[in-house]
Formats: structure tokens, sequence, C-alpha cells
């Protein structure tokens, strides 16, 4: 095949517009992306072999693997990772072209000839990156979201079984590799992005999530027995909360689009969140428990969270939406409030719900309209330490 023949000699100018070609064959003729995953295999062929989707993933992990990272000199570094030259752009857009066409365009019965490409974790994986350009792992992040699609591939994108098909032993489904990266991004976001590239990557994690809750026989259970998920979209929410109800000026004067994105991101991981908890419903999670849970689990991560909940979450539920909002995006910080009352009410009760809601109604009555953070906490009785 001439995409693996170029590969192999390295041919990298000649490649580009032989993906290019590619591209528009499979878009304009789509039984042609089943036809390149079948080539060249036969009948006794494994059905996840295809020599198309090995020669793919071998560039994206000769070409597109991101630079190797001392872990020790990154958590100093305040540089962001090297801008990719033009040649390597070129690639990497070919590429995702490329893989976006043919994961729209395969059919059902090639679906498992893609295996390759979400399986191995020097392919797709390697590009949800943080040495990687944002835009490089915003494309990623939407095409991880059209495989997740297809129910063949979830057993190897989730990682329960190898690139050759094995099943992988001992596997705990609490701790899927994929799903901590994905929630890695919510809690400490792309360094360098700007904060629309943050939102975005955001928009197309809350897809997968949801997504996979729908296609997995189990997936709302995989979301609520991760060690990550549900704090992970607490700590996303308290973040772009404090943004908006605080006015940070990227916000405030970015414009419509920024705003829309912002008040989007907070009202998706609302609704997610509270879709994965189920409050007030007879098999709703106990979302005090796994709060509390996690702060255990993980104390450097989320030492605090659930004084950090009350705080969002009060907020979200009962301070009015900021002034400068336009009244369509007003509308929707306040179906986001009726999803975050849910959810508050689901872990607190009695007088402390309450002193939260009697809090808000004090901060209407100052001049600036916004309660400093230890001060709600103080007016609450809520200090960190009785999480204990």
């Amino acid at each position: 095949m001439c995409v693996d023949i170029l590969t192999r000699l390295k041919v990298l100018p000649t490649l580009i517009p032989v993906l290019k070609l590619i591209e528009t064959l499979v878009i304009m003729i789509p039984p042609f992306a089943s036809d390149l995953l079948t080539a060249q295999t036969s009948a006794n062929d494994a059905p996840h072999v295809s020599l198309f989707a090995s020669s793919l993933a071998e560039i994206v992990a000769q070409q597109l693997a991101p630079p190797p990272i001392n872990l020790k000199e990154k958590e100093k570094s305040k540089d962001p990772p090297p801008p990719w030259d033009r040649q390597k752009t070129r690639i990497g857009e070919a590429i995702l072209d490329v893989l976006e066409a043919l994961v729209w365009q395969v059919e059902p019965e090639c679906v498992l000839r893609m295996t390759v490409l979400v399986s191995k974790p020097e392919c797709i994986l390697s590009l949800i990156n943080s040495g990687q350009p944002s835009w490089v792992v915003k494309r990623a992040l939407r095409l991880l979201v059209m495989f997740v699609v297809h129910k063949p591939l979830l057993r190897f994108l989730l990682g329960l079984y190898g690139p050759n098909g094995e099943k992988v032993p001992q596997y705990d489904l609490a701790r899927v590799p994929l799903i901590q990266r994905l929630c890695g991004y919510l809690i400490l976001s792309h360094r360098w992005a700007s904060h629309m590239e943050i939102y975005e990557m955001a928009s197309s994690i809350f897809a997968f999530f949801a997504t996979l809750t729908e296609v997995h026989d189990d997936g709302t259970g995989l979301l609520v027995d991760s060690i990550w998920v549900i704090p992970s979209l607490i700590a996303f929410l308290a973040h772009s909360s404090a943004r908006l109800f605080e006015e940070d000026d990227s916000i405030v004067n970015g414009g419509e689009e920024h705003q829309l994105l912002a008040v989007r991101s907070l009202f998706r991981a609302s609704l997610l969140l509270w879709h994965t908890v189920r409050p007030g419903r007879d098999d709703a999670v106990d979302l005090r428990h796994q709060i509390l849970q996690a702060a255990a689990r993980d104390p450097v991560q989320f030492n605090g969270l659930h004084h950090l909940f009350i705080l969002t979450f009060g907020r979200l539920s009962y301070a009015d939406p900021p002034d400068w909002l336009s009244p369509e995006l007003k509308d929707v910080v306040t179906k986001t409030a009726e999803f975050a009352r849910d959810l508050l009410e689901s872990v607190v009760e009695g007088p402390e719900l309450d002193n939260i809601w009697e809090a808000y109604q004090q901060s209407d009555e100052t001049d600036d309209g916004v309660t400093d953070e230890e001060e709600m906490a103080r007016q609450m009785n809520m200090e960190v330490e009785d999480d204990d």
C-alpha cells in the first residue's frame, strides 16, 4: 500500500498529498473507508488487523510523538511545549483529517479494523498529552469522541484489551488510564492553553463521558466507580464558576463567544454530574461519600473537596447570574442553578443548607454583590477541618 511504503521510506513531503487525496476519497465515496481498512488482509487475519490503520498509527508514533520530558523538570518549567515546525504541522493536520473522515464513514463490520489506533499508547493517546500544542490536544479529544460512538472499540479504548486483542488481566475499572488522563485536563486543564481552548477541550471531554454512558452497558457505573470523574467535575465547576461570578476580566471583556463557552461549560458539567449522581432517585449515588472518599484516596489533588463543593454549589444554587451577561446566558445560568441545588441538597440539609441560602441573601445586600469566600465559609461554619 502506498501509505505504508511512503511511511517506511520516510518520504514525508510526498505523504501529505497522498493523505489529502485519501481524505477526499473517503468523504466523497463512503465505502472507500472500509475498503482501505480491509485492504491486503485475508480471511485468516484477526478482525482487528488492518495494514492501513497500522500505517497511520506508525506515522503518529514516529512523527507526532510528544518530546520526552523529565517529570521533575516539567513541574519546574514555565515554558510551553515547543511549537511544531511547518512540516510536522502539515503532517499532523493531514493525519487528523484522514482519521476523522475514516471514523465518520467506516461501516460497522469494519470498525474493529481501527483497533490499533485507539489501543496503542503511542497513537491517539500520545496526542492527548501536556507536551503537545493545545490545538493538537483539542483535535485529538474531538477525534476521541468520534471513536467512542463505535461500541466494539470501547474495550480497547478503556484498556480492557490490548492491541492484539488479548484481555488485560486484573484490570481495575476504577483506574482506567484514559479516564484519568481526561479528568486531569478538567482538574488542571492544559497549562498553556487559552481559556477558550480549555472550554473547547472540556466540551469534548463532557461529550466523551456522556456518550460513554449511552454506548457502554454500564457507562454511568463506570463514571461513578472511577476515583477521578466526580471529583474532577466538582473541581472544574469550582474553577469555572469562580471565573464567572468573580468577573474575571478575560470573560467580561472576552466577547460573546467567550461568555457563551464559559456559561455552556458550566451547564454541561453540572448536567453531566447531575445525570451521573441522579439525586432524588432511589438509585442515587451517595455524593457526600464520594466526595469524602476522593479526599482520602488522593489527598494531594482533592484535599478539602467537601469545602470546595459547598462554596461552589452554594454559589451556583443561590447567587444571581452576573448582570453583564446577556438575557439568554442568564437563563442558562438559572437552569444550571436547578441542577446545582439538587446536587447541593443531596449533600447538605437542614440548618446547614439554610445557612448557605442566608449567606447569599446577605451578599445580595452588599454594595458590590460579591461575598468573600473566607467570609462565606465563616458564616456557614464550614471550615475544612469539619469535613473529617
